[in-house]
């Protein structure tokens, strides 16, 4: 039967066939097995894309992203688009990173871990601090959870969180932090406000509410048919992606 999956394998001395390893670069996300070469083909044949990587992590809270690298002249919200037009959505990368070229090992092939270490070195020198952030724009403790739960450590107070591949789990996962910081957040809030400048200004006014004043402003935060629309298709494609990865 054949299964698609590809192996190094050689005859051994009484003609058996002995298994090395997999060749292929086939990982588990978002409960499907998928290939990461058919992402970067795809990325590839954008015509402002010389060449393309995906990288696969997984973080210590164990949230599972796709981060892509390419060279070429393309922005990161034109590629998106282009690879949204021909893959799922489960396959489109977290992160989309523009570098000028792709670290190379002593055998000539491309250095991964140092692709992903040069990443998070950039980060964090990107990182806007306390300090420097403008004024009023985000909550560092808004801003710290999100980047922490989202595992997008360079993430901006402006950054949309869907449009960089947030899903539904992590939406309530950091509504869930939150919570815990001491801010009265919704799941529908995440979707509603999706950049933290904008969850600055609401978590931050109810804060500051008086009782009297708090249900009102919960009475407005209510979603919009575009926003409930996206919750909904987000939390059914977790859930069939969930279902899927039990099954597998």
């Amino acid at each position: 039967m054949f299964t698609g999956l590809v192996t190094e394998w050689f005859l051994d001395e009484k003609y058996r066939l002995v298994f090395l390893d997999r060749v292929d670069r086939q990982v588990k996300h978002a409960g499907h097995r998928i290939e990461l070469s058919e992402i970067e083909i795809v990325a590839q044949k954008h015509a402002e894309v010389t060449d393309a990587i995906v990288i696969h992590t997984v973080s210590e809270h164990n949230v599972s992203q796709l981060l892509g690298f390419y060279i070429g002249e393309a922005e990161p919200n034109d590629l998106r688009s282009h690879l949204n037009e021909t893959l799922p959505a489960h396959m489109v990368p977290q992160q989309l990173v523009k570098v000028a070229k792709f670290p190379l090992n002593v055998n000539g092939k491309v250095d991964r871990k140092k692709l992903l270490a040069e990443l998070e070195a950039s980060a964090k020198l990107e990182a806007p601090t306390e300090q420097t952030a403008p004024a009023g724009v985000a909550s560092p403790e808004i801003l710290a959870a999100a980047r922490e739960v989202l595992a997008h450590p360079a993430l901006s107070p402006s950054t949309d969180f869907f449009t960089s591949g947030v899903q539904s789990i992590q939406a309530i996962a950091l509504a869930r932090r939150l919570r815990e910081l001491g801010f009265t957040c919704q799941v529908s809030d995440i979707y509603r406000y999706p950049t933290v400048a904008q969850l600055t200004q609401v978590l931050t006014a109810t804060a500051s509410s008086s009782p009297a004043t708090t249900t009102s402003t919960h009475a407005e935060r209510t979603l919009d048919k575009s926003a409930l629309d996206r919750l909904t298709a987000n939390i059914v494609a977790d859930s069939v992606d969930l279902a899927g990865g039990i099954l597998l």
